[in-house]
């Protein structure tokens, strides 16, 4: 039968210093006095190395393991990149999934646990689920090149009369109901909605075709979309937040890394 650790560690000491630890007697083997100092100090140390691995093991699962994000499209192509690539750079042996989803969608797919962290609109608040706010965006209208007031500001009643192309309710009310009360609010109208498009890809392509212009947010600058411009809407103070999403109860190490990345980042 193989002896326990603490056995083997005190039969190791004896031998090593030459002293006499243990005794055999009518009762069996006993220690003598310094072989009981020496076992209480085996005992605490081997009390802490109970402790210990708990910690040992959490540090081997943040270096690896897997992540699944979940984005907007807006975020998928500006902010996630920059996020993804410093992730990487501390965490190479993580596997991630970059998926591309809607507001609504991420929620769900929070919620159910298809993803692990979602980059998304700030919706109303959800019971269990944690938000952190990475930016929060200007509102801008997107209109094609020929429009009077490409690559200037104006004041939002500017718009009374142009039709719109606006990204559908159905996959963002709190923000549609926002920007619809912002124009009544404010620009003193009721907008012609032309269009619902089913993506930021699609209302842009929309509007720099003519069809009408359209709010977007501030980060719609950095992609480029050709034959469009954009313009400051100078009476507008709307901000719109796009925030890092996770369930409360998921706190696993590559999460945490991950959510310090984005204070790093953006905190």
């Amino acid at each position: 039968m193989a002896q326990p650790p603490l056995s083997q560690a005190l039969q190791k000491l004896e031998r090593e210093v030459g002293a006499q630890l243990m005794v055999r007697g009518g009762r069996g083997i006993a220690l003598t006095r310094a072989g009981a100092v020496l076992a209480e100090v085996a005992s605490g140390l081997l009390r802490h190395a109970d402790q210990l691995l708990p910690k040992v093991r959490s540090a081997g699962l943040s270096e690896s393991g897997s992540l699944t994000l979940g984005s907007v499209s807006i975020a998928c192509a500006t902010v996630a990149p920059a996020l993804l690539n410093s992730f990487r750079r501390t965490s190479p042996q993580v596997n991630v999934s970059l998926l591309a989803m809607s507001s609504v969608q991420l929620c769900d797919a929070l919620i159910r646990g298809s993803v692990d962290v979602a980059l998304a609109r700030a919706t109303t608040p959800i019971p269990g689920i944690d938000v952190q706010v990475i930016v929060e965006e200007r509102v801008l209208m997107a209109v094609p090149l020929d429009h009077p007031q490409a690559g200037r500001s104006a004041p939002l009643s500017t718009f009374r009369n142009d039709s719109f192309v606006l990204y559908t309710r159905r996959l963002g009310a709190h923000h549609y109901d926002d920007l619809m009360a912002a124009c009544q609010t404010i620009g003193k109208f009721c907008p012609a909605v032309r269009v619902e498009a089913e993506s930021l890809t699609s209302q842009q392509a929309m509007i720099s075709a003519g069809y009408g212009v359209g709010f977007v947010t501030e980060l719609s600058r950095h992609l480029d979309t050709p034959g469009l411009a954009y313009v400051d809407i100078e009476d507008l103070t709307l901000r719109v937040p796009l925030v890092a999403a996770r369930r409360n109860e998921n706190t696993s190490p590559v999460i945490e890394r991950f959510y310090d990345t984005i204070l790093m980042t953006h905190g």
